[in-house]
């Protein structure tokens, strides 16, 4: 397997334990969802956010990187199944 392909899936794992509440504490509220920061429900609302950056180093950073990958994945039946 190509090391990028084993970086997108060891990231969605980490957003998938995160939202099942599977990681330690250290991650509790790391990452806000768009309807947590908006207070309304929107077609986006259940994305996480990810602020616009001016520069792209930061952007790249792993705690708005890996979400960022999770709102791009397109099997939405994975993201909402509970394991």
């Amino acid at each position: 397997m190509p090391i990028e392909t084993l970086v997108k899936y060891n990231k969605l794992q980490i957003m998938f334990d995160f939202i099942n509440e599977k990681l330690p504490k250290s991650f509790d509220n790391k990452w806000t969802t768009v309807q947590q920061r908006t207070n309304r429900i929107i077609r986006s609302s259940s994305e996480f956010h990810i602020p616009n950056f001016r520069t792209k180093l930061v952007s790249s950073f792993p705690k708005w990187s890996i979400p960022k990958i999770w709102n791009s994945f397109e099997a939405v039946d994975i993201k909402g199944a509970p394991f």
